[in-house]
C-alpha cells in the first residue's frame, strides 16, 4: 500500500471515529467504552482526590445519547468520589452557554476558563473528558479516552489520565496479545521504517525538538520506547518530560513554549493474533498491529505529520516433549484399544523383522 493510500485511509479512520462518537455507537465501541471505564474507576480510586468534594462532570462533545457521561458517572461514583449531577445546579446551564466549545479546548482547561465555572454552587472539583479516538463493527472496537479533573476553588489542574481499550469479539478467531518476544521483534522490525519516514517529512524540516507523549494502548511502553529511538536516529531530539497525556503536553508547551517545538502522541490501535494453524508439536498465529502517530507544532496545533505503522508477522509456539504428552496421553489412554493395541502390534513386527534378519546374517 503507497504512502499517500494509507495517509487517506488514516485520515478516513479518524472522520469516521469522530462520527462513531456523534452517533449511535457500535456495540463493540460500548464495549471498550465499558473496559475502560472500569480503568478509569481504579485508576481515580487510587489517585489522591479528595474523596468529601463534590465533582461535577462537563458534557463531552458528540456524546449525544449521554453513554459516555453515563460511562464517567459510574467510574467516579465507583471509585468512592462524590459525583454530583451538574445539571442540578442552578447555573450550570448559564456557565456552559458562556463557555465556548474552543474555549473549553477538550484538552485541559485554562484557568480563565476555570474561572467562570466559579458560579457553579454545588461543585467543588470539575471532571472533563474528550474521546481522542473511538471505532469499531466487525467483533473489534477501539477506544481512547483524555479524562481530567481541576479544582474550581483554587483553579489548579489536579489529575488526568489517558485511557484506551481494545475490544474483541470472543466469539470471534481473534484477539489480543501479550508481548511475546517474538511480538516484540517483529514490531522492532516494523519501526524500523519509521526513522526514513520522518525524515522525508518536508512539514517538519523546522523542527528540532520533540516532546513525546505515551501511546495510548502500549503495553509495558515498549512501542513508546520504540519511537524514542526511532527519532534518535533522526535529526530530531526526543523529549520525555513526564507528562501521562495530550492535554498534559499541550498545557505544559504552553507555559514553556521553548520546552520543544512540537508535540508527538498516538495510540496502539491494534494489537491481536489469529489463529493460523495447528500441528502436533507447534500452534502458528498470524500476529497484527497498528501504530497510529501525529507530530502537532507547538504552539499552533498545526498537523506537521501523521503516520499509521503496521506490523504483520507469524507466531509460532512450539510444545516440548513433555507438553506433548500431557497434551496426547489422555488421549491415547482413553482409546488403547485403537491406538495403544495396533502400536504394540507394529513394534512386535519390527522385532521380529530384525530377530529373522539377524538369524539370516548368522547362516
Amino acid at each position: 500500500m503507497k504512502a499517500p493510500t494509507i495517509a487517506i485511509l488514516a485520515a478516513s479512520l479518524l472522520a469516521a471515529s469522530g462520527l462513531a462518537v456523534r452517533a449511535q455507537q457500535p456495540e463493540e465501541v460500548r464495549a471498550a467504552l465499558r473496559l475502560a471505564g472500569a480503568d478509569i474507576q481504579s485508576a481515580l480510586a487510587a489517585s489522591t482526590l479528595p474523596k468529601d468534594k463534590p465533582l461535577a462532570i462537563l458534557p463531552v462533545r458528540g456524546d449525544s445519547n449521554g453513554y459516555i457521561l453515563g460511562i464517567l458517572k459510574t467510574a467516579i461514583t465507583g471509585a468512592g468520589l462524590l459525583c454530583v449531577e451538574g445539571k442540578g445546579d442552578p447555573f450550570f446551564d448559564e456557565v456552559l452557554k458562556e463557555v465556548a466549545w474552543d474555549e473549553r479546548k477538550e484538552d485541559m482547561l485554562d484557568t480563565n476558563t476555570i474561572v467562570k465555572f466559579g458560579q457553579l454552587k454545588a461543585a467543588k472539583l470539575l471532571a472533563y473528558a474528550f474521546i481522542r479516538e473511538a471505532w469499531g463493527g466487525q467483533g473489534c472496537g477501539f477506544v481512547e479516552l483524555e479524562l481530567h479533573v481541576s479544582s474550581i476553588e483554587t483553579k489548579q489542574h489536579l489529575w488526568s489520565g489517558n485511557f484506551s481499550r481494545r475490544f474483541y469479539d470472543p466469539q470471534l478467531p481473534i484477539g489480543p496479545i501479550d508481548l511475546h518476544p517474538e511480538v516484540r521483534r517483529i514490531l522492532r522490525e516494523a519501526f524500523q521504517r519509521l526513522p526514513a519516514q520522518l525524515r522525508a517529512a518536508p512539514k517538519l524540516r523546522d523542527v528540532h525538538s520533540i516532546l513525546i507523549v505515551p501511546l495510548a494502548g502500549d503495553i509495558d511502553r515498549f512501542m513508546t520506547g520504540l519511537v524514542e529511538s526511532s527519532l534518535s536516529g533522526t535529526q530530531f531530539l526526543p523529549k520525555e518530560l513526564d507528562v501521562r497525556t495530550l492535554g498534559e503536553g499541550r498545557a505544559l508547551l504552553r507555559d514553556d513554549p521553548k520546552a520543544a517545538d512540537a508535540i508527538l502522541y498516538g495510540a496502539v490501535r491494534d494489537l491481536s493474533s489469529r489463529k493460523k494453524g495447528e500441528y502436533p508439536d507447534r500452534t502458528e498465529y498470524d500476529v497484527s498491529a497498528a501504530v497510529q502517530m501525529t507530530i502537532q507544532a507547538s504552539p499552533s496545533g498545526d498537523v506537521l505529520w501523521s503516520y499509521p505503522l503496521e506490523a504483520r508477522g507469524t507466531l509460532v509456539e512450539r510444545l516440548s516433549w513433555w507438553e506433548m504428552v500431557k497434551k496426547y496421553g489422555p488421549f491415547v489412554l482413553a482409546r488403547k484399544a485403537v491406538v495403544v493395541v495396533p502400536l504394540i502390534v507394529l513394534v512386535g513386527l519390527v522385532v521380529l523383522a530384525m530377530f529373522f534378519r539377524a538369524m539370516r546374517r548368522e547362516r
